[in-house]
């Protein structure tokens, strides 16, 4: 298990399941003087961040691209999702809680100026995420199974942010057994819920913007999320080949117990804590390094002859 960049102490105690963190820190320990660097922060990076998306949201208006795309909610026999044949590899990006396509786009146009022969899509979650993961999960795992039956020797790369993290984690278990090269990089995964969803259960007016199957699931320790790192932890069949990335956010507001992005699974995952960023600008923050970790796993991972 290799961890980069989380800090420079040697000594990094460790739980079963994750990388453990002293993860209260901003709240309880710190100064008065760090806390409201750390607030100055969140505020500033956030408010940045969201210029750019409504900036950004008149190239969702005219767009013509077919990245961004609803699924049936149902697998539908023979349902034509658009693939090229003649791709080398597929990206999907999986937004967060209510999130939108339009948050993912500075990859997908990244992706298109540097792998142009590359498959993108960014699917609107179903709900918006705010359901079961399994509800979440299902049509985006419809599409990416499509694609292991059409083109067999390709490699996959699922990117999720936040609540997109855990779903794309789900994707990745549901496609076991395939045979399929699939990566996983996560930007602030909720994989072990949020002391945040913690304190937002007891108030009763937020059962009425999120479901309370939601709640459950993102509560910290919650048993959806056991069982998925528990899935996800066997051993692997066939030929299926997995890797794993994780970012997590330094100054994150949404998850505080940013312990809870690290989960320890798979053969050398890396761990990437990116230092004055928030929940929302850890997306554009990890950008580059996805993007340029992914490129060489991709063509190494790509089978040339298969039939389509």
């Amino acid at each position: 298990m290799s961890i980069d960049s989380i800090n420079n102490d040697n000594s990094i105690p460790e739980r079963d399941d994750y990388i453990n963190r002293d993860v209260d820190r901003y709240f309880i320990k710190n100064s008065l003087t760090e806390k409201i660097k750390h607030y100055a922060i969140t505020f500033f990076k956030n408010t940045i961040y969201l210029t750019g998306i409504v900036l950004s949201y008149a190239r969702y208006v005219f767009s013509r691209t077919n990245a961004y795309c609803k699924l049936p909610k149902e697998k539908i026999p023979n349902y034509d999702y658009g693939w090229k044949p003649d791709n080398k590899g597929l990206y999907v990006f999986v937004t967060g809680l209510l999130g939108h396509p339009i948050w993912a786009d500075k990859h997908r146009l990244q992706l298109r100026k540097d792998q142009p022969d590359m498959e993108v899509r960014i699917p609107f979650v179903y709900q918006g995420g705010n359901c079961s993961l399994a509800d979440a999960a299902t049509p985006i795992s419809d599409m990416v199974n499509d694609y292991i039956e059409k083109f067999p020797g390709n490699p996959i790369c699922l990117i999720g942010t936040s609540n997109g993290g855990r779903i794309s984690l789900e994707v990745e278990r549901r496609a076991r057994g395939k045979g399929a090269a699939i990566r996983v990089s996560a930007a602030s995964g909720i994989f072990f819920g949020s002391t945040v969803i913690d304190r937002l259960k007891k108030i009763k007016p937020v059962r009425f913007l999120l479901k309370p199957i939601l709640l459950e699931e993102l509560s910290t320790g919650s048993e959806t999320a056991k069982a998925l790192i528990k899935a996800v932890k066997q051993p692997l069949v066939g030929k299926d080949k997995r890797s794993y990335e994780f970012f997590a956010a330094k100054h994150d507001n949404c998850i505080p117990n940013f312990d809870s992005c690290f989960p320890k699974i798979g053969e050398n995952p890396q761990y990437i804590l990116k230092h004055n960023e928030t929940h929302m600008s850890i997306m554009d923050a990890a950008r580059q390094e996805q993007l340029a970790n992914a490129r060489p796993w991709m063509e190494s991972h790509r089978v040339v002859n298969y039939s389509v």
